[in-house]
Order: C-alpha cells, then structure tokens, then sequence
C-alpha cells in the first residue's frame, strides 16, 4: 500500500511555490518509485523509505506554454465581455508506480495548479478560509478584492473555480442591482472584461456605474463568494502598463501623462577612412554606426488599498507598454509592446492618501543603421 504523509491541497495549488509530496509504501525490500506525468517519467529513490517529490519544475513548465503572454484580444462590441482562459491554470493526472525487485503497486492522483506565486503572511489563513472561488487579485482574506479601472484603456479581472455548469452573477452592492445569471460553460478561468479600450462595458448596468468606489459582490450557484471593490478614475491621458501579476492574472495602471525620455547611444567603432592626400579627402575616419536604447521615467500617486497591487508591477516575469496615450481606441494585437521595469523608487507612508511611485521602464531595442 502507498501512504501519503504530505500531500497537495485538494484544490488548486500555487505553481510557483513548491509541492511537495511525501509518502511511502508498506512493501519490503529495497524499493523505488516511478512517477509518471503525460509522457514523462521521474524515477524517485526513498530516504530511510520514504519518498519526497516536488512537483514545481515539472508544473511551471507544463503551465507556461505561452510564455505569460496574453493570448486574449477582446471585442466588447458585440456584447461578449466574458472569456475562458485556459492558459491561467493546470491539472496533472500522476501515476506513482512503487516497485521491488519482484512486484509492484500503483497509485493515481489528480492535482490542480494555478499559475500564481504565494508569500507566507496571510496564505494559510485564505487556505483555511475555505473559499472555492478566488478573483485573481491581492487579498489578504479571499474574499474582499480591490482593483481600480482607468476608463478608456483596455482591462479586466478574472475569476478562477467557475466549474463547468455553475451559475454566476454580479451585484452590485451600491445600487442593489444584479446582472443576469450567467452559466460557467467550462471550468477555464473566466476573464471579466471592463473595457476593450474602445467599448466599455457595464454587464446590463451593474458594473462601474459611478466614477466612486463600486462594489461589487461576486453570487455563485446561490450563494455569496467575494466582493471586488472596483475604483473607476475618469478618463484621462497617459502611459499605461500591463503585466502579468502574481495572483495569476493580468492587472494594468495608468502613469501620469507627463515623463521623462531618455535616449542613450554608444559608437561601435571606427575605421580608417580613404587612403590619400590631405588635399583630397573630407574625412579621416568613418563610423560603423551606433547602438541606441530608450527609458522612460514615469510617474504615479497611490493609496494604501492600491499598494500590493501596483507594486507587484516590480516583481512580474511579464510587462507590456501600451503604445497609446490616449483613451477610448479599441485594442488590437499590436498595441501592447514588451518592455522591462528596471529602476523604482518609492516612499510608503501609511498614514498618506497618495504615496508616490516612480519607475524606470526600458523601451525595445531601437534599430539602427550600421555597416
């Protein structure tokens, strides 16, 4: 018989942090165990007969397939403002095959992963808490959310553990109006969309009604599962930033309009010019050409319900500049560039409404001309 000593949570598990499994088995002998994932097999050996595996080098390979790029491009015109993202979490199917020199025992299990990272304060309390339903957002209890939406710029929240067939809808709170019931069709992560950059979206009247703090209570199948306090800032221009967060889904922030551009360039070299008399020539020496690399240097305020939020922009594997400025244009494939966050500086004071971040985002290469 195998025994499990550790084993994974039953519901999903963060693929970036370790799982490790811990079990043995009641056979004698010098004994080994093979672990088998799709068409991969591990073999583990035991200490003092027992077996540990951890599962994270296998998960955050078969989980990020994509590369956290974002695979969504939505179209709120038609009035479709919910999608399934299937990229957002995994579930494994294991065999453990235990065996001796003259027989064996096999054991499978199912584990699920979604592709998120978690930190010690305040994980076992969410775990304890028990909520089947997660919004893919900071929180410190699993059930209350906040997000601030920047009117006219593309953006969204997701919600992950709609299984397949349950009905959802949305409240919001301020109004006392409810959306329509929606029905889960799979059991993806489900992307709520509040703007495309073109189309805004206000599912039937209840989302982001006023340009105040909207809360909105997530029902499931009958029963209330979270509240997602939604700050909508009126529309304005700027320098917007997305990047895949640590909860395991997208977040977005809008810099201030204003902004400093550095261009840095460096010569590759020279060569001897024309070989001939003074008289002749015009030059001494001929470049090869230069290499060049641009920074932006913005800027933004912040509140201490928006801090977690926006500084896990400093800690993404996965940040996008959006080429517009300007609000209200309807996103395609091409307007969010790859770009990387490298300088920040910060000043938190608990007791401030605005706390002031600024970072340095380097730009994509810029081509130049060279021999």
């Amino acid at each position: 018989m195998i025994i499990f000593n550790s084993d994974l949570l039953s519901t999903y598990n963060p693929a970036y942090n370790d799982s490790i499994v811990n079990f043995e088995s009641t056979m004698t002998g010098i004994t080994n165990c093979s672990i088998t994932i799709g068409t991969n097999d591990f073999v583990v050996y035991p200490f003092n007969n027992v077996f540990k595996f951890n599962f994270k080098p296998v998960v955050t390979t078969l989980i990020n397939q994509n590369g956290f790029k974002d695979s969504i491009l939505p179209d709120l015109s038609g009035g479709d403002f919910i999608y399934n993202d299937a990229s957002l979490q995994l579930t494994i199917t294991p065999e453990f095959f235990v065996y001796n020199a003259t027989t064996g025992e096999t054991i499978n299990k199912e584990y699920k992963f979604l592709k998120c990272v978690e930190q010690l304060p305040f994980y076992n309390q969410k775990v304890m808490a028990g909520n089947d339903i997660k919004v893919l957002l900071p929180s410190s209890n699993g059930v209350d959310y906040h997000l601030t939406y920047f009117e006219g710029y593309p953006a969204d929240f997701a919600i992950q553990g709609l299984e397949t067939g349950y009905t959802y809808s949305i409240k919001n709170s301020n109004t006392g109006i409810v959306s329509d019931t929606y029905t889960a069709t799979t059991a993806d992560v489900k992307r709520i969309f509040l703007s495309d950059g073109g189309n805004d979206t206000t599912i039937d009247g209840t989302l982001i009604t006023t340009s105040n703090l909207n809360n909105l209570e997530l029902w499931v199948n009958g029963f209330f599962k979270c509240n997602i306090k939604v700050k909508k800032i009126e529309s304005r221009c700027g320098v917007y930033l997305k990047w895949f967060n640590s909860n395991g889904g997208y977040s977005y922030w809008l810099f201030d309009r204003y902004f400093n551009e550095v261009i840095k360039t460096k010569d590759l070299d020279d060569i001897q010019g024309v070989w001939d008399n003074l008289q002749n020539i015009t030059s001494t020496s001929e470049s090869l050409g230069k290499t060049a690399t641009g920074t932006l240097q913005v800027n933004t305020q912040y509140t201490t319900q928006e801090k977690e939020y926006l500084l896990d922009l400093l800690k993404s594997p996965k940040v996008e500049m959006y080429i517009n400025q300007e609000p209200f244009i309807q996103v395609d494939a091409f307007n969010f560039i790859g770009v990387k966050v490298s300088d920040a500086s910060t000043t938190y004071n608990s007791k401030s409404r605005n706390n002031k971040l600024r970072v340095t985002v380097e730009l994509p290469s810029i081509n130049t001309i060279t021999y």
